[in-house]
């Protein structure tokens, strides 16, 4: 079930994120962690759940004319004798460090809807499914020009601080652009992906028989070289083809079992019509998730 709560994200007219790292001074940030969430405790309260800073917000056009003790915030977050005006965000379900604390402790993390209902509706509108489901599918169009909420979806900001946190490194990059997988209903021959690893381990889907479990150069085992980011544009579960993972195999440096049936092996047409699916066992962990999550 999608969460019934969720903070709020502030941005000034420069996009840049209000918040406050020592819990007395108004700052702007470029990213969003703890100190940059916020919670609407009335229609015309917002709070700092980090420290005991609450703002007062007026409602203008589009956003919020914002002040603190009855002094105007301006849009360098600076008492001003001018409002500017910020715009409330759809947040996260938790505190960044909450996630941050299960991502380290696990090896993955479910964001629960963090995208916000206008951008999933937006992605399912070019991925032809949900209420979609009867428009016919743009293969022509790279999807980044179809809408903004791609780009909107790829720079959702809690997940790429936590991916930063994880690999202790602020210079992270995609490995491809945003894509989309749109499974139709099973019809039991058609040819699926096998057990694999992503960029940049490649386990499982090398070219080389022979090297499919191989370690990048320079891979220690404190290193995480790579993160796989699965955004939810429908709700995933069991039964609607939802990701098989196995949860834990972050800490062993190797990768899939041939016998899983490997992403080379499933590779080959007519692999699966002839031999079937590949292992979906108890040994495979399926995370469940509503619509607008990220994994």
């Amino acid at each position: 079930e999608p969460p019934k709560h969720h903070f709020t994200l502030l941005r000034n007219p420069d996009g840049d994120y209000l918040g406050s790292e020592d819990g007395e001074r108004l700052e702007l940030f470029d990213h969003v962690d703890d100190k940059a969430i916020w919670e609407q405790l009335e229609s015309d309260t917002f709070g700092h759940p980090a420290s005991s800073i609450e703002l007062h917000s007026d409602p203008h056009h589009d956003g919020h004319l914002l002040s603190r003790a009855g002094i105007k915030v301006g849009a360098d977050a600076n008492p001003s004798e001018e409002a500017a005006t910020y715009t409330a965000h759809h947040g996260p379900a938790l505190m960044p460090s909450d996630y941050l604390a299960t991502f380290q402790e696990n090896g993955w993390v479910c964001l629960a809807s963090i995208l916000s209902p206008d951008i999933v509706d937006e992605l399912e509108r070019v991925a032809c499914c949900g209420r979609w489901s009867d428009r016919e599918y743009d293969r022509e169009t790279p999807l980044l020009n179809q809408t903004t909420a791609f780009a909107q979806a790829a720079v959702e900001p809690v997940s790429l601080w936590l991916i930063r946190q994880y690999l202790s490194t602020e210079e992270i990059r995609l490995a491809h652009s945003p894509g989309l997988a749109v499974l139709t209903p099973d019809d039991g021959k058609r040819d699926v992906q096998g057990w694999h690893s992503d960029f940049p381990y490649l386990w499982g889907i090398t070219r080389k028989r022979d090297n499919d479990q191989r370690i990048p150069a320079g891979m220690s085992g404190e290193l995480s070289m790579g993160v796989q980011r699965n955004i939810c544009v429908s709700e995933f579960t069991r039964e609607n083809g939802a990701t098989c993972f196995k949860l834990g195999t972050h800490v062993l440096n190797s990768g899939p079992p041939t016998e899983w049936g490997t992403g080379s092996i499933y590779a080959q047409r007519g692999h699966r019509a002839a031999h079937g699916l590949p292992y979906q066992g108890p040994e495979a962990d399926i995370v469940e998730a509503p619509a607008g999550s990220i994994i």
